[in-house]
C-alpha cells in the first residue's frame, strides 16, 4: 500500500476539515493495539489555568449573575458560551472540539480540584479569611513550583508515575516530551526525557527518540501554526505509542507533555490574537486535544489511552487590573478517552462572594483533592492495583 506523505495528508485534511478521516491508510501502517495495553497522557497547563472561564454557569440565572458580579470585566458573554448537554454549565467559546467530546460522553470534567491537606468547611474558610486558620493549609499555596510538586507527588520527593514505574520495573514506562517534571521524578528507574524545550533530547542512550523520528518522519498533525508546541508533543506521544512493540515498551505507560503560558495576569478575554492571552491558550489546547483524539482513533488505541490535564492552581475570581487574574487555588480539570464516563464530577462553586467558598483574595477553596484525582488516573492504569487516595467514578 502506498505510504501517505505529509502533502497528501494535508490535502486530504483540507477536504474533510472538521471531521475525522475515514481512510484506513494511516492506521494500516501501525500495529494493532495490545488487548492489555493502557497509557496515561498527563497534560500540564503550566502557570495556573484560569479554568473558571473555561467552564461557566450559563443556564442558571443566579449562578451566571454571581459569576458576572465577581469576575466583572473578566466575565464571558453568556451568548458566546458553548452549551454542554444535560447541564447548566457551558464551555469557553474556543473549546468547540472539547464541547463535542463532552456531548458525546467521552470527556469528564472534574469541578473545583486542587491541593488539599484535609477537607475544609465553611466555618474553617471564615477563620482563614480572618487570619485565624484552624486547619492545616498546603505549604507555599500560591507558589508555582511547590504546587506542581504537590499535585504530582504521591509521596515526598517521588512522583505518582515514578512510583508506578518502580512497580513495573521497566525503563520505558515513563516518557516525557515536556522535560523534567515532578510526576516522573524520584524513582529508582530513570524516565526517558525524549524532549525538553530548553535542553533538547536528554537521557536517550539507546537513541529511541531518533528511531521514532526516523521511522515516522511524516507528521500526522496539521502543524501549520508553528506555535503549536503542545500539538507537536502529542504527535510524538502518538508515534511512541505506535512504535511500542518495536521499542519493546511495556503494556503500561505514562506520557508527560507541557504547555506553558497559562499564568494569565493579563489578557483573560483575548480571542486568540495575542499569544499569551487565555483565548489563544484555550484555542490551542482545544485544537491539540481534538487532533490527538483523531489520531488515537486511527491507531486503534483510543479506548486504551486516557488524557488528563493538571495545573498547579486555578486563578482568583476577582481581577486587580480588570484584564487578568492572580494565583488562586481550586480549578477545573479535564479527562478524555474511550474509557471515560462523561459528565461533571465534584461540586462547582456558586461564585457568590456571600458564600463561604473563597479566600479573601477570591481564590476558590477546592472541594475535590488533587490526590483523589491523581489516584483515579493511576487506579485505572493499574486495573485497581495502584492507588493512594479516594478515587472518582469517571471510568466506565
Amino acid at each position: 500500500m502506498k505510504k501517505l506523505t505529509r502533502r497528501d495528508f494535508l490535502r486530504t485534511s483540507a477536504l474533510v476539515a472538521g471531521t475525522a478521516l475515514t481512510t484506513p491508510i494511516i492506521a494500516s501502517d501501525f500495529p494493532k493495539a495490545d488487548d492489555d495495553y493502557k497509557a496515561l497522557v498527563c497534560v500540564l497547563l503550566e502557570g495556573g489555568a484560569d479554568s473558571f472561564n473555561m467552564l461557566v454557569p450559563k443556564h442558571n440565572h443566579k449562578a451566571y449573575r454571581d459569576y458576572r458580579a465577581v469576575r466583572k470585566g473578566l466575565a464571558l458573554a453568556k451568548e458566546s458560551l458553548l452549551d454542554l448537554r444535560n447541564t447548566a454549565y457551558a464551555l469557553h467559546p474556543n473549546m468547540k472540539k472539547m464541547q463535542r467530546l463532552y456531548n458525546s460522553k467521552e470527556m469528564a470534567i472534574v469541578a473545583n480540584v486542587g491541593v488539599l491537606t484535609s477537607p475544609i468547611n465553611g466555618s474553617e474558610i471564615e477563620a482563614i479569611r480572618a487570619g485565624k486558620a484552624t486547619v492545616e493549609l498546603p505549604d507555599s499555596l500560591f507558589c508555582h513550583v511547590s504546587q506542581q510538586e504537590a499535585w504530582m507527588s504521591v509521596e515526598k520527593d517521588i512522583g505518582w508515575a515514578a512510583k508506578f514505574s518502580d512497580m513495573q520495573k521497566h525503563p520505558l514506562t515513563n516518557i516525557s516530551l515536556g522535560g523534567q517534571n515532578p510526576l516522573q521524578s524520584g524513582g529508582e528507574i530513570e524516565s526517558l526525557i525524549a524532549y525538553d524545550e530548553i535542553f533538547g533530547v536528554l537521557n536517550d542512550p539507546k537513541g529511541i527518540t531518533k528511531k521514532v523520528r526516523t521511522k515516522y518522519i511524516n507528521s500526522y498533525f496539521d502543524l501549520s501554526d508553528k506555535e503549536m508546541r503542545l500539538a507537536k508533543q502529542l504527535e510524538t506521544v502518538a508515534k511512541f505509542i505506535a512504535m511500542r512493540k518495536e521499542l519493546g515498551a511495556p503494556k503500561r505507560q505514562v506520557f508527560f507533555v507541557k504547555d506553558s503560558g497559562w499564568d494569565t495576569h493579563d489578557h483573560i478575554l483575548g480571542v486568540g490574537r495575542e499569544k499569551m492571552d487565555l483565548g489563544h491558550k484555550v484555542a490551542m489546547l482545544d485544537s491539540a486535544l481534538g487532533e490527538f483524539k483523531r489520531v488515537l482513533k486511527q491507531l486503534g488505541v483510543y479506548e486504551k489511552v486516557t488524557t488528563f490535564t493538571v495545573s498547579e492552581f486555578g486563578r482568583t475570581l476577582k481581577s486587580y487590573t480588570n484584564r487578568g487574574s492572580d494565583h488562586g487555588w481550586g480549578g477545573i480539570a479535564f479527562v478524555f478517552g474511550g474509557a471515560v464516563k462523561g459528565g461533571i464530577y465534584g461540586k462547582m462553586p456558586t461564585f457568590s462572594t456571600k458564600e463561604h467558598e473563597m479566600l479573601a483574595n477570591s481564590a476558590i477553596v477546592p472541594t475535590t483533592s488533587a490526590r483523589s484525582y491523581m489516584a483515579t488516573m493511576f487506579e485505572w492504569l493499574s486495573n485497581g492495583e495502584f492507588s493512594n487516595g479516594k478515587s472518582l467514578p469517571i471510568f466506565s
